[in-house]
């Protein structure tokens, strides 16, 4: 067998699927389209390996570690209390970096530095209008994710 094919017996037979050592995508190397490891669960796990449910029984498939590690990055992000300001104005309607700062009563160079990252975490988005940047949530998963936080927050706030 030339080494050719031996890469191609090693990637069928499963091991490196289990061992989640494809590819920054996950076990099978897929990414999502802003190139981090999908979240989805269904896209993580190996279609072709035997899940091995375990002393529990079958609990489906777990998050990879890199799908983890996005994750934990997305939620770092949500740690400033003025990113989270700003993502609950968004909430309500897109606006201007200008209109962000005015409305929380922030710098516009504080609020551009939170809107970078918010942009890289792929929780917000941006277009041109004429010569301003409008932004927004990036979708209606943000949106939700957001939606879910804030009735979490105040259910568990003393009344």
């Amino acid at each position: 067998m030339d080494t050719g094919e031996q890469g191609a017996q090693g990637a069928h037979d499963g091991r490196e699927a289990r061992a989640g050592v494809n590819g920054p995508g996950g076990r099978d190397g897929r990414t999502g389209t802003d190139g981090r490891a999908s979240l989805d669960p269904n896209l993580n796990s190996d279609p072709n390996s035997d899940p091995d449910p375990g002393p529990r029984g079958d609990v489906g498939p777990l998050l990879t570690e890199e799908a983890a590690a996005a994750v934990a990055e997305v939620m770092q992000g949500l740690s400033a209390p003025a990113r989270v300001r700003i993502l609950d104005r968004l909430l309500r309607a897109p606006c201007s970096v200008g209109d962000l700062a005015a409305d929380l009563a922030l710098g516009q160079p504080t609020v551009s530095n939170h809107l970078r990252l918010l942009r890289h975490l792929g929780l917000v988005a941006g277009h041109r209008a004429g010569r301003s940047v409008i932004y927004g949530l990036r979708d209606e998963h943000v949106a939700e994710l957001l939606r879910q936080v804030l009735a979490h927050v105040h259910h568990d706030l003393p009344q």
